[in-house]
């Protein structure tokens, strides 16, 4: 384990849905991902210009900047995957609108930094979005996964996905856990107060690769019994370090508590969008995307220790810039010239 690995005594606890504040720079991927005025989730950036989160974060419309008197000029339209888009003429905004579409164009931005925006004079950085898009099976929304595209790459140390031959090995049962949110700090206020990053810990329930459908998790522990997560932490990740010292992302946060989608069961729906997939080798630089052992030489230098402070956010460019590994040799032999994985 690495020096950073014990997230079981944390300095300074706080009331934040009884947990742990989050040091500054410390879990620098995890993003607060705002939808609107009034409500917000987590996400988690995983490299190149990918940020992942829950399906139901998203808006259930399709908002576009195409001007109409009518809804017959709203028609024939596709989103940017060439899908049919039923549109109708907003009276309001004179703009066409949809719903129940899987490319959502109005997240507006994700926030990389601890605290919400406000006027705290709090350090942080801001990316627009390009789009997002959920994950569905058929025409009902099966899956509690979307990913959204940034407009330009963070300068973000992200901490990598964990992919199936990792799942299988080091997975088990009992192997500790820490979720990332932005959600409710008070159980019972309204409005809620949102926005200040906290962690809480746990545990694997059972082996990853055996479960069905969701990762489930123990009890959480943070800085007072009866630690949960709640509203606005949806969409955050779940870390777990692995035995050479790096961490992954293992799930997203859905809407039981104790339940997080697996991340690396979503990889191969993500690479069909041309945007992730001209992204690889920074998302998945030591495998493909259904999983086989393919390491390149970007294959390593990810964070030991994301959970400890390291830098300020008005540094800049990896302002949060952690101890990072060698060559990663997880699932095989690590990346060398004249490689050949299979």
């Amino acid at each position: 384990m690495s020096a950073g690995a014990d997230v079981s005594a944390p300095p300074h606890p706080t009331e934040i849905l009884r947990g742990f504040e989050v040091a500054p720079c410390a879990w620098p991927s995890a993003v607060f991902l705002r939808y609107d005025t009034s409500d917000i989730c987590t996400g988690v950036y995983i490299g190149g210009r990918i940020v992942l989160t829950a399906a139901h974060c998203l808006p259930d419309r399709y908002d576009t900047d195409i001007s109409c008197q009518t809804d017959a000029e709203c028609h024939p339209k596709q989103d940017i995957f060439g899908n049919d888009l039923s549109l109708t003429c907003d009276a309001s905004s004179n703009t066409c609108r949809g719903i129940d579409s899987l490319v959502v164009n109005d997240v507006p931005d994700v926030l990389f930094g601890e605290r919400y925006p406000g006027s705290d004079g709090h350090p942080r950085r801001t990316i627009p979005v390009q789009y997002c898009k959920q994950r569905s099976l058929g025409e009902t929304l099966a899956l509690d996964f979307a990913y959204c595209v940034l407009s330009e790459a963070p300068a973000i140390q992200p901490v990598p996905i964990v992919m199936h031959c990792e799942v299988d090995q080091f997975l088990i049962e009992g192997t500790p856990v820490v979720a990332v949110g932005f959600g409710r700090e008070h159980l019972f206020n309204m409005p809620p107060p949102y926005g200040t990053k906290h962690y809480l810990t746990s545990e694997l329930e059972s082996d990853a690769s055996s479960m069905f459908g969701m990762i489930q998790i123990t009890e959480w522990s943070g800085a007072e019994p009866n630690a949960m997560t709640l509203k606005g932490d949806s969409g955050g990740p779940l870390f777990a370090q692995l035995p050479d010292g790096t961490w992954r992302v293992i799930g997203i946060a859905v809407n039981n508590q104790d339940f997080y989608e697996p991340v690396w069961k979503n990889v191969e729906w993500m690479f069909e969008d041309p945007n992730v997939a001209n992204e690889q080798g920074q998302i998945i630089p030591c495998h493909t995307p259904d999983g086989h052992w393919a390491p390149t030489a970007a294959c390593g230098q990810f964070p030991l220790s994301p959970d400890l402070p390291a830098g300020d956010w008005t540094r800049g460019p990896f302002a949060c810039n952690h101890e990072a590994s060698g060559l990663s040799a997880t699932c095989g032999q690590p990346f060398r010239l004249g490689f050949r994985p299979f």
